[in-house]
């Protein structure tokens, strides 16, 4: 493999913007797949002094893969690189990058603040070595003196890790802080090396990302398993030895899951030894639990199925066994890294042969209705056809409590026909259209305490319906330009209001007074861009209060 990466062609400078998109896998005398990079774009090499940005200090790159010092506009070297390789690993490995927002300069304030989500937490909790959960981790380091300092370093540790060694390479914050005489002595041949070991990285990166999916979706038979395969069919045994993940899981969902009482009035979840269909969660409990093997609840308890999108595209009737039993919640996601209760929502993506990979089928669609006696329901950043939300006949879920609609683009003129709305205690709806008559059919509701509104196009006016809601304790606006401070003082009657998210709105400081008359008002969240002299304005007036700024 050294011998392979070492014959790339290489070019004489480093990207600094690389993302997945610039990543291209050709065919190399039959041999396999060789990555290699395209669309250089701004690189550009500046003698002796190295890489830097452009004189006037533009950003350049991807939002999503952009390093921390990028987003700052700081200066930049190899350790950017490192950087945005170690979210495109992530992103091979979970299959999301690891910070994505509800706009670009969202997420390079994640990139800039929020903590990195391990591999396990992003992938609804798929066992990685934790060996690679530490290079993953280090790669992504906030502060570039605390990331790998060389790309041949990475490539160590992931050969080692490929090999079963335990031991990593311990890259010292003084690897690449020369002296300032040294610096400048730097020859154009050392940027030759660094440009031969970033694209020696990429095809490591790639080969063992595809190795580790690989092995992790292969079956493991054990001795006796193999005896027993060779009494039933050919076809079945060769497509499970040959790592055929949709075939044993077929398998799988014939038997399983069992939904079962027991003489304790438990609920009893019996996945069975091999079926990994998400992850559970439990009211009031913050860690996940695996949805597999057998798993038992006391009466009463509230539980939540999270479930990957990609999984019931494969299994389209996986939910069938869930519709008499069990389920107090059901959370759908386009990938299987969006925490329960998250802000975030995407755009949709294609796949190669023209179908959305954010489209469910008509059946399962029709195996959810089924779910009558869910009380929770979360469909993240799907696409549903014209007649697919009829379809779900939410009507018919009196237990309906908790209604998550984000990246769904939902017509409010149908979601305000619905006679359940005023029987929700949660409605969240990101990027709908026509809200303001869903506001109008929640007029005076006693019942609703969390209302999510982000990308919905509200004006001040609309403010008015949200005004009578009067036992509001939680209320986001975010990413809806046209409310500024007049529409907010619609808002002083909802005396139980503890938290407010005015990013991304036309909010100024001369909202404080109104709302410095809200009692119970604890959190608010205001935009990144926020002026320096507003903010000190919000801290001199809520000097009481947590107050976040994102």
């Amino acid at each position: 493999m050294r011998n392979r990466c070492s014959t790339l062609q290489s070019p004489l400078r480093t990207p600094r913007r690389l993302n997945r998109n610039l990543i291209q896998l050709g065919r190399h005398n039959e041999q396999g797949l060789t990555p290699k990079v395209v669309d250089f774009g701004i690189a550009k090499m500046l003698g002796e002094d190295g890489l830097t940005l452009t004189s006037t200090g533009e950003i350049f790159g991807t939002p999503l893969y952009m390093s921390p010092e990028q987003c700052r506009g700081a200066r930049v070297d190899n350790r950017t690189d490192v950087y945005s390789l170690g979210c495109v690993l992530f992103e091979a490995l979970t299959g999301q990058p690891p910070f994505r927002g509800n706009s670009a300069m969202e997420t390079m304030s994640q990139h800039l603040n929020a903590t990195t989500p391990s591999l396990r937490e992003a992938s609804l909790g798929l066992d990685f070595p934790p060996a690679l959960e530490q290079i993953v981790q280090k790669m992504l380091a906030k502060d570039p003196a605390d990331r790998y300092q060389r790309c041949c370093d990475v490539a160590a540790d992931l050969m080692l890790l490929q090999q079963g060694q335990g031991s990593l390479v311990k890259a010292s914050k003084a690897d690449l802080k020369p002296s300032e005489g040294k610096k400048r002595a730097l020859s154009k041949f050392w940027v030759v090396c660094a440009g031969v070991a970033c694209v020696a990285l990429l095809f490591l990166l790639v080969y063992f990302g595809a190795t580790y999916l690989a092995k992790q979706n292969q079956p493991q038979l054990t001795q006796s398993d193999a005896n027993k395969a060779d009494s039933q069919s050919a076809p079945l045994e060769k497509s499970i030895l040959a790592g055929d993940r949709k075939v044993e899981e077929e398998t799988e969902l014939r038997k399983y899951p069992q939904i079962t009482v027991d003489k304790k009035s438990n609920t009893v979840f019996d996945f069975g030894p091999k079926l990994k269909l998400g992850t559970l969660w439990l009211r009031g409990l913050d860690s996940p639990i695996q949805a597999q093997g057998v798993k038992r609840f006391a009466p009463g308890s509230q539980v939540t199925l999270a479930i990957p999108m990609i999984f019931l595209q494969d299994h389209p009737r996986a939910l069938s066994n869930f519709a008499t039993h069990g389920l107090y919640g059901l959370v759908i996601k386009r990938t299987g890294s969006i925490p329960v209760g998250s802000t975030a929502f995407y755009s949709a993506d294609f796949l190669g042969n023209g179908k959305r990979i954010d489209e469910l089928s008509d059946e399962t669609i029709a195996t959810i209705a089924d779910l009558k006696e869910l009380g929770r329901l979360e469909m993240l950043d799907l696409h549903l056809k014209s007649s697919q939300y009829a379809d779900l006949r939410l009507e018919r879920m009196e237990q309906l409590r908790e209604l998550d609609l984000r990246g769904l683009d939902i017509d409010g003129r149908e979601l305000a026909k619905s006679k359940f709305l005023s029987r929700l205690t949660s409605l969240k709806l990101g990027g709908s259209r026509n809200v303001d008559v869903v506001l109008k059919a929640l007029d005076n509701s006693k019942q609703l305490t969390t209302l999510f509104l982000s990308s919905t196009d509200l004006t001040n006016d609309d403010l008015r319906h949200i005004g009578t809601m009067s036992n509001l304790e939680g209320l986001v606006l975010r990413d809806n330009q046209q409310i500024d401070e007049t529409g907010l003082s619609y808002l002083i009657n909802l005396g139980r209001l503890n938290y407010l998210d005015l990013s991304n709105t036309s909010v100024t400081a001369k909202a404080i007074p109104t709302l410095r008359k809200l009692p119970k008002l604890r959190q608010i969240t205001l935009s990144a861009d926020t002026p320096t002299k507003e903010r000190k304005l919000w801290d001199m007036a809520f000097p009481h209060i947590g107050f976040s700024k994102q």
